[in-house]
């Protein structure tokens, strides 16, 4: 799910507050940011906007490596017997995929997102100007 704009100023760290819910207020909280930590941006200066999304709990497991896992471990302890352990339908590996996301955004929800689409973006002055007249109103 997608949580507004994220924006980067220092090619590092991406911020979100999820108020963004453009690019272009994605370019005026970065301006506000980088103010607000003495650095302001400057005409040309480079930044970062993206889309901030949901973190996918299939992107931290899956059935298929809990699967893989024990497949391993039962072949280091009994070789060639295990080989096809533990054998799984479609349907069952589905069932503990979702087993596995119920239980970690019920016990450890991810608190963080991850930033789709990155773009670089120019600074222009008319967007550091309509800043300055916006933060003097």
């Amino acid at each position: 799910m997608t949580k507004g704009y994220a924006f980067c100023v220092d090619e590092e760290l991406w911020h979100n507050d999820e108020t963004a819910l453009t690019e272009h207020d994605a370019i005026q909280r970065a301006i506000e940011y980088a103010s607000e930590d003495d650095e302001p941006l400057v005409v040309g200066q480079e930044i970062m906007i993206g889309e901030a999304s949901d973190l996918l709990l299939s992107s931290l497991i899956r059935a298929e490596d809990i699967i893989d896992t024990m497949n391993e471990r039962a072949y280091y302890e009994c070789g060639e017997w295990a080989e096809d352990y533990p054998d799984l339908s479609k349907e069952e590996k589905a069932e503990l995929d979702d087993l596995l996301s119920s239980f970690f955004k019920k016990h450890a929800p991810c608190n963080f997102w991850t930033v789709e689409k990155p773009i670089k973006h120019i600074m222009t002055q008319t967007e550091l100007d309509e800043y300055k007249a916006q933060s003097h109103e």
